[in-house]
């Protein structure tokens, strides 16, 4: 039995068990050791502990729909006419479908639903590899609710989504935005070796903020497009009390690359707890979060 089925076992069975608080802080202890970051107890004003209150409500509708990777474009299409998305091969349903499909390489196979969920392929002699196929079997069995106690993953139907392969160098652009408003930017760099974040306000002026992933030595210069990302994002997210809008630049073109309404599965960290309350007050707290 490999690592990954393993680790979904101890999940699936043995966690079950811990009420989701517990296993939210379980969980950030862990990763608390894994970054070797200080850990601390999330508060109501925490951004964290804000956005477990609306992950463990049920889920909106529209969040299942722009979550599942399968599905975003169509729907962002449907309701505001956008069309700059990383380009999709393919939406296959079943492994033997991709294995039949005339794919074009490099590309992107991923899961639509769930994170971490995703292999560069760059021959057809790596989807056919033992690992790709093993991996890909295994993302079908899981049900991705049980790493996070996300329940949105719960109800979407597994598929796979091949996207266009972008290379290794680019950075991702992911908009934070609270009550519909964008607030601040990560970027993170390096995702293949070496993985570096960095967090910018609107203004592209660093801000004193770190999760995770160590700050990169130099500043990021940024994006020719980033009003447009700003506007898009905005246009986006304004129907949710928290999303965040995830984007590329490609030859100075701006894609959308994903949804994300809960960073880090909700159980991330921040270097310090005066960091996470800091996030959480862009929260309008005229409007309770329940």
């Amino acid at each position: 039995m490999n690592w990954k089925k393993l680790k979904y076992i101890v999940f699936r069975y043995g966690l079950k068990w811990l009420p989701d608080k517990w296993f939210v802080n379980f969980i950030r202890l862990l990763n608390a050791y894994r970054f070797r970051k200080e850990f601390y107890w999330l508060s109501d004003k925490s951004f964290f502990g804000q956005i477990n209150r609306i992950k463990f409500k049920y889920p909106d509708p529209e969040m299942i729909l722009l979550a599942d990777k399968s599905k975003m474009r169509e729907r962002l299409f449907d309701l505001y006419g956008l069309t700059n998305f990383v380009k999709v091969i393919g939406i296959y349903n079943t492994i033997d479908d991709l294995l039949s499909a005339d794919l074009k390489y490099p590309c992107v196979i991923k899961m639509n639903r769930g994170s971490g969920m995703n292999i560069v392929l760059h021959s057809k002699d790596d989807l056919v590899s033992k690992q790709t196929l093993d991996s890909i079997r295994f993302w079908f069995e899981v049900d991705p609710f049980y790493f996070s106690r996300e329940s949105h993953y719960s109800i979407m139907s597994p598929c796979l989504v091949v996207e266009e392969y972008l290379g290794d160098c680019l950075h991702d652009y992911k908009v934070f935005c609270f009550d519909g408003k964008p607030k601040f930017i990560q970027v993170d760099t390096d995702r293949f070796i070496g993985h570096k974040r960095a967090f910018y306000d609107l203004d592209w002026k660093l801000m004193e903020l770190g999760m995770l992933y160590p700050i990169p030595m130099t500043e990021i210069t940024a994006p020719l497009v980033l009003n447009k990302m700003v506007e898009t994002a905005s246009l986006i997210a304004k129907t949710f009390r928290f999303i965040r809008v995830d984007f590329y630049v490609q030859h100075e073109k701006l894609l959308i690359g994903e949804c994300t309404f809960f960073p880090e599965g909700c159980m991330g960290l921040f270097d310090n707890k005066t960091q996470d309350e800091q996030i959480g007050a862009f929260f309008d707290h005229n409007l309770v979060i329940e």
